[in-house]
């Protein structure tokens, strides 16, 4: 059986609906929150403190997505608009 040591948490005080990890900067995920994301860097984890959050779209989100060549960008999508975002400049 396979045990777990838990290493972090954040608590939220809206609902989270997506968590993914940036797949070219390996202590970087992001969360999604109806109309805001949230980047988080892990080496900063247990400070429960985002290191940027804006709000990408009016209307709830459907999701998020790093860019897989150089995890820099950030796509969202809403009903009816998609948007890129710099995140890592």
């Amino acid at each position: 059986m396979l045990t777990a040591k838990q290493v972090g948490r954040v608590t939220f005080t809206k609902a989270t609906t997506q968590v993914i990890w940036n797949p070219k900067i390996q202590y970087q995920f992001a969360t999604r929150h109806n109309q805001e994301v949230y980047l988080w860097d892990l080496r900063k984890f247990a400070a429960d403190q985002e290191i940027a959050s804006f709000l990408a779209t009016v209307s709830p989100m459907k999701q998020i997505q790093f860019d897989p060549q150089y995890g820099k960008l950030l796509l969202t999508q809403d009903k009816d608009t998609v948007k890129l975002f710099n995140v890592n400049d």
